[in-house]
């Protein structure tokens, strides 16, 4: 303990005849101490009606994602609450708790809740995938995505887009998330290009 936040944890011990590592022992103590000291807030059980509703309305619909505007109309329609802010404060509450992805201080994102956090990856995977399939593109600028990682826009304006949500918005949901990286602005004068980290070879 003595106030450390960094444990180096050996994960090939558990199981075997060694046991547990010793350390693994002191996280989860620590983790016992910690949520003991809290504070327990009883939530309306509306909330986590309300999450289960939307989840379900996007499952419904065969889509990952539901607008704002949608969420509020559920919450009305099944009588669970009918203000926006607290509609709003069940998106956040969630979001922090890792079940839902809403960010309302994002222009444009906030319209929208997020129910499937690998929607955004396969999404990405596929306007990459799209671009490399492009004979016709430049050259140039696919070398660069595929051996420096960089995504130019003149790529990703030869993308379809078929989604609701706009590609300016899912791009900023993914710098947001920071998978990955804004490179250039039109203010600087250069051409805007985005860093993805995970296809570099």
């Amino acid at each position: 303990d003595n106030g450390k936040v960094l444990f180096s944890v050996d994960n090939t011990t558990a199981g075997s005849k060694d046991g547990e590592d010793p350390v693994a022992k002191t996280i989860r103590r620590k983790i016992e101490t910690l949520a003991d000291e809290k504070e327990v807030y009883e939530l309306p059980i509306t909330w986590t009606l309300l999450q289960l509703e939307i989840r379900q309305a996007c499952s419904k619909q065969g889509k990952a994602y539901i607008s704002f505007r949608e969420c509020v109309a559920l919450a009305r329609e099944t009588g669970l609450m009918s203000k926006k802010e607290e509609v709003r404060s069940v998106l956040l509450y969630h979001h922090r708790l890792g079940v839902l992805i809403y960010f309302e201080e994002i222009p444009g994102l906030c319209d929208y809740v997020i129910t499937d956090h690998q929607w955004w990856f396969d999404k990405l995977s596929s306007v990459i995938c799209v671009t490399f399939q492009q004979d016709s593109l430049n050259h140039h600028a696919i070398q660069k995505l595929k051996y420096r990682g960089l995504l130019s826009q003149m790529l990703l304006e030869h993308v379809e887009w078929k989604d609701d949500i706009k590609q300016d918005f899912f791009l900023s949901l993914l710098v947001r998330m920071r998978i990955i990286a804004l490179i250039g602005t039109k203010e600087d004068d250069q051409e805007e290009e985005y860093f993805i980290p995970f296809i570099l070879p």
